[in-house]
């Protein structure tokens, strides 16, 4: 039986949906489709970027405490050490032959638009690439497109 995998919910400010679902689809092999929203290949830049000082200190050994709209969150430097575990690049050239819908926020401050081209570049057919203008990480603005 092919299955869909479907990103659910949001990444709720670890950018692990669409990565968690790529990772998966690449080691399960028996998917019909899948489709990946505002989701980074590049987890060093986009956690770099998202975290600022807190990278830095990731980096030199330190724990990190943050908190947001969604709850409080506890990061160790393992969270970081663990990218350079994870390919997606490489997990969407595994996926091949499946179609693969790409929906990003052309306004997306924490994942940037490139980032999603990029991993559509490397994806093949079939694929889409919806770029939805205004949209921002969430899609908060434009969450009816």
């Amino acid at each position: 039986m092919l299955r869909i995998l479907r990103q659910t919910g949001h990444s709720a400010g670890t950018e692990y949906g669409g990565s968690a679902a790529l990772a998966f689809a690449a080691q399960d092999g028996n998917l019909a489709g899948l489709c990946l929203w505002a989701t980074p290949w590049n987890l060093d830049e986009t956690f770099r970027s998202a975290l600022g000082e807190g990278y830095d200190r990731l980096a030199r050994g330190e724990e990190l405490a943050a908190e947001d709209e969604y709850g409080k969150l506890r990061l160790t430097p393992d969270f970081i050490r663990d990218f350079a575990k994870h390919d997606l690049k490489a997990n969407i050239r595994t996926v091949a032959g499946i179609p693969i819908l790409f929906v990003h926020g052309q306004a997306d401050s924490v994942v940037p638009v490139r980032q999603a081209e990029e991993l559509y570049t490397a994806a093949s057919e079939p694929k889409e690439l919806v770029i939805i203008p205004g949209g921002d990480h969430q899609f908060l603005s434009s969450h009816e497109q």
